[in-house]
C-alpha cells in the first residue's frame, strides 16, 4: 500500500491572495485560483520514491510553502499515522473544480478547423491604467450578475480579428478524447518565451520543437513571410509569390480566411509588387 506524506491548507487560501505554483518531480497540479489549493502529498513508499529522494523534495517544497503561507501550512505523515486536515473526498473535489476547466473533443477534429468562435464581453482602446479602471467598472456595472461572473473568472485577453471575434483553429489534427489546449505565449525566441510565461502563468516553458511535427503554426507562415521579405527585395516576384501563397495557406489553418494577416498575405499572393 503507497504511504503519502505532504501538507494541508488550513485554513485554504482567499480569493484574493495569489497562489504560486510550485512545480516538481510529480508535477502536483494547482490551479490559478488559490483557495482552491487545499494539499500537496506525494508517495513517500516504494522503490521509486526511494531512488527521486522525494523526502528531500517534500521538505524543499513545505519551507518554500511555510515561508509564503505561514503557519496555514500544516503538514502530515500516513507513516506517522497522521492523515491531513482535509479528507480525500473535499481534496478530489477540489482537484475536479479546476480539471473541468479543460475543453476535450468529443469526436475527432481535422486539422484546420474552427473550434470557437466568441464575441468579446468588452472592447476597449489603449488607455492610461486609471482611465481603464474607470472605463472597466462603468462597463460591468451594465452588465448582467451571468456575465459579470463569466469576466471575473477570465484569465486573459485577446486582440480579435476584423470582425472583432475570438476564434481558435485546430493547427493539428485533434484525436476523439483529446485534451484541447491553447498557446499562452506572444511567439519570440525561447528565452523571450520563457520570460512571458514565468510571472503571469507561473511555469518555465520547456517547448520543444519536435511538438510542431504535424500541425502548422503561426511560425511557420512566419517563416515563409520571410522568404517572401527576402525573395521580393531581389526582384523575382515570381519565386515570391510561392511563398506568400504557402504563408497564406499556413494562416488559413491557425487563424481562418477572414484574419486581418490572412488577408493581407493572400493579396501579396496575388500581387507581390505591391509589398512595402
Amino acid at each position: 500500500m503507497d504511504i503519502g506524506a505532504g501538507f494541508d491548507m488550513d485554513p485554504p487560501l482567499s480569493k484574493e491572495v495569489v497562489d504560486r505554483q510550485i512545480r516538481g518531480r510529480e508535477h502536483p497540479k494547482l490551479p490559478f485560483e488559490g483557495h482552491k489549493f487545499v494539499r500537496f502529498s506525494p508517495k513517500v513508499s516504494g522503490a521509486i520514491a526511494s531512488r527521486s529522494g522525494v523526502k528531500c523534495y517534500i521538505n524543499t517544497v513545505t519551507r518554500v510553502a511555510r515561508a509564503h503561507f505561514g503557519s496555514r501550512v500544516q503538514c502530515w505523515n500516513e507513516g506517522a499515522d497522521q492523515y491531513g486536515v482535509h479528507d480525500w473526498k473535499k481534496v478530489h473535489e477540489s482537484i475536479r473544480s479546476y480539471e473541468q476547466l479543460g475543453i476535450v473533443a468529443r469526436f475527432s477534429i481535422s486539422k484546420g478547423t474552427q473550434i470557437i468562435c466568441e464575441k468579446p464581453f468588452l472592447i476597449t482602446v489603449l488607455m492610461p491604467p486609471d482611465k481603464l479602471e474607470s472605463f472597466l467598472a462603468k462597463k460591468l456595472k451594465a452588465m448582467s450578475k451571468a456575465s459579470q461572473r463569466q469576466f471575473f473568472s477570465l484569465h486573459n485577453n485577446f486582440h480579435g480579428n476584423a470582425k472583432k471575434h475570438k476564434t481558435i483553429y485546430a493547427i493539428r489534427s485533434i484525436e476523439r478524447g483529446a485534451e484541447i489546449t491553447i498557446s499562452y505565449d506572444h511567439g519570440g525566441a525561447s528565452r523571450e518565451r520563457q520570460v512571458f510565461l514565468k510571472d503571469p502563468f507561473g511555469f518555465r516553458c520547456v517547448f520543444l520543437e519536435q511538438e510542431l511535427d504535424g500541425c502548422a503554426s503561426a511560425m511557420i507562415a512566419r517563416l515563409y513571410y520571410d522568404a517572401f521579405h527576402i525573395i521580393i527585395a531581389h526582384g523575382d516576384q515570381a519565386r515570391a509569390s510561392m511563398f506568400a501563397e504557402r504563408a497564406y495557406k499556413a494562416r488559413v489553418i491557425c487563424e481562418g480566411e477572414d484574419s486581418p494577416e490572412t488577408l493581407r498575405v493572400k493579396s501579396l499572393a496575388v500581387k507581390p509588387a505591391d509589398h512595402n
